[in-house]
């Protein structure tokens, strides 16, 4: 198995687009700092809360990212979901 399958679980929080950029460098960076052993829970937590971050910036919910239709777009999706929610 290699190191990119042993923490695809811990990084699949984070975008297609950011992992196929990302990805290398962050379980070279999870292998250099937990070697072999599990990756503890706080950091896990840690990366599904960054990396659902990332999801939201990459939709548009946060920040000016988007131009035009994709603008648009997004500010449909987040009305749809809080009507969901409500």
């Amino acid at each position: 198995m290699s190191e990119r399958d042993r923490f695809e679980s811990v990084i699949r929080w984070y975008p297609a687009s950011w992992r196929a950029r990302y990805a290398e460098e962050l379980t070279t960076l999870l292998h250099d700092a937990h070697g072999t052993s599990k990756v503890p829970l706080g950091v896990r937590l840690s990366l599904a809360r960054r990396g659902s971050i990332e999801r939201a910036r990459a939709s548009g919910l946060f920040g000016n990212s988007l131009e035009g239709p994709n603008l648009t777009r997004a500010g449909s999706l987040l009305v749809l979901w809080g009507w969901a929610l409500f």
